[in-house]
C-alpha cells in the first residue's frame, strides 16, 4: 500500500511510529551537523585564501558524505533494519509512508 491510498488517520499513526520518528530524529541531527560544519568553515576560512579553499573543499565533502550516509540510509525498519521504500527526489530520499515493512511485515504504526 503506498502513501496515496492511506487515510489521514493511518498517516498520523505511521508518523507516530518508531521508524518515522527515528528517520525524523536522524534527519534533524544531520541538518544541525551541516550547519555546524558551515559555521566552522566560515570561521576557519577567515584566516587566509589558502585556508578558505581547503576549508571549503573539506566542508563540502563532509556535508555530502553526511547527507548520503545518514539521511539516505536512515529510513529503516526498526525490527529487521532493512531499508524501507522511499520516494527519490532531486535532492533527497523521502520516506514512502507504508503501514508495514515489506521485508518482515512489522507494523510501522507502533
Amino acid at each position: 500500500m503506498n502513501g496515496q491510498n492511506l487515510t489521514k488517520e493511518e498517516i498520523k499513526a505511521i508518523k507516530r511510529g518508531r521508524a518515522y520518528r527515528n528517520w525524523n530524529k536522524q534527519t534533524t541531527l544531520v541538518i544541525i551537523a551541516v550547519f555546524a560544519w558551515i559555521i566552522i568553515a566560515i570561521l576557519l576560512g577567515r584566516a587566509n585564501a589558502a585556508m578558505r579553499v581547503i576549508t571549503s573543499v573539506v566542508t563540502l565533502a563532509v556535508v555530502v558524505i553526511e547527507f548520503y550516509t545518514l539521511v539516505l540510509t536512515s529510513w529503516k525498519c526498526p525490527e529487521c533494519k532493512k531499508k524501507l521504500p522511499c520516494r527519490k527526489t532531486a535532492s533527497a530520499c523521502l520516506p514512502q509512508l507504508v503501514k508495514e515493512c515489506p521485508h518482515c511485515k512489522a507494523d510501522l504504526t507502533k
